[in-house]
């Protein structure tokens, strides 16, 4: 199961910054490794990332509608975390992942999104991840896909 940060709260968690973790396995249970422990930044990279993909589909006329907290932070009181979300705010993130899935397309390989955040498992939370990288792939591809005015084009290839 991933568990919310303790002492391993921060941003040295992984020793850098990561665009898309979507790994998590048994071996980081067993090993208890840092990637088991959600923190206030994957919640900032999972908001942020669902923002951006909003963003760049409303941008082409994919209209859809989700609000989002990027700014999660440490907050600690008495060796105990203050900040961590509640059930409205998972359930927000995971409305948020069905209105981007249902707003654009998501190829037959892309997980299906976790009916509830409540209980947060690796699994639930790697499903999450890699049905946004999917989004963001699918997107940049549409993008490299087009063809600009003024390009030349000879036997299928550009000149």
């Amino acid at each position: 199961m991933a568990k919310w940060g303790t002492f391993r709260w921060g941003t040295a968690k992984y020793g850098g910054d990561i665009l898309w973790l979507f790994c998590r396995n048994i071996n980081d249970v067993l090993n208890d490794t840092n990637r088991l422990y959600i923190n206030y930044t994957d919640l900032n990279r999972i908001e942020n990332r669902m923002r951006e993909i909003s963003d760049k589909l409303n941008n082409y006329k994919i209209e859809n509608d989700i609000i989002t907290k990027t700014d999660w932070e440490k907050q600690v009181s008495t060796n105990i975390m203050t900040n961590q979300p509640i059930k409205s705010q998972l359930d927000r993130i995971r409305n948020n992942l069905q209105t981007l899935m249902t707003s654009y397309y998501v190829v037959p390989k892309t997980p299906a999104a976790p009916e509830t955040l409540e209980n947060l498992t690796i699994y639930k939370i790697n499903a999450l991840e890699k049905i946004l990288y999917d989004l963001h792939v699918l997107i940049r591809n549409m993008e490299n896909s087009w063809v600009y005015m003024g390009s030349d084009y000879y036997m299928g290839g550009v000149i």
